[in-house]
């Protein structure tokens, strides 16, 4: 590590080129795939995984009201937190494609 502050400036400098050319590359590349989002299909991911949500929740108290736990059920339980967890982060994924500018979202 250097003390010297015109390498410390040099460095960041440096390091917000590349964040500045990984941004203009991820928009490139998302942006050519997905390059427009409807607030109606941005909306209806988010009700999914809502739904994916709480069909998790209540298997999970469902299960806790059972006398015991049985291995159907709790795979059936991984697996319903599985979809939702993975639901989730793609519906998190996208909104911060969106945020930082690589979809564009309309009306």
């Amino acid at each position: 590590m250097t003390d010297d502050p015109n390498k410390i400036r040099q460095q960041r400098m440096l390091f917000d080129q590349i964040d500045q050319a990984i941004g203009e590359t991820n928009r490139d590349v998302i942006h050519g795939l997905i390059p427009k989002l409807d607030k109606a299909v941005f909306l209806k991911m988010a009700k999914g995984v809502a739904q994916l949500r709480v069909k998790y929740i209540a298997a999970g108290i469902q299960l806790a009201q059972t006398d015991g736990l049985k291995e159907p059920q709790l795979q059936q339980l991984k697996s319903l937190r599985e979809q939702f967890e993975e639901a989730r982060a793609a519906f998190d994924a996208v909104k911060r494609a969106v945020s930082r500018g690589y979809i564009d979202i309309s009306e």
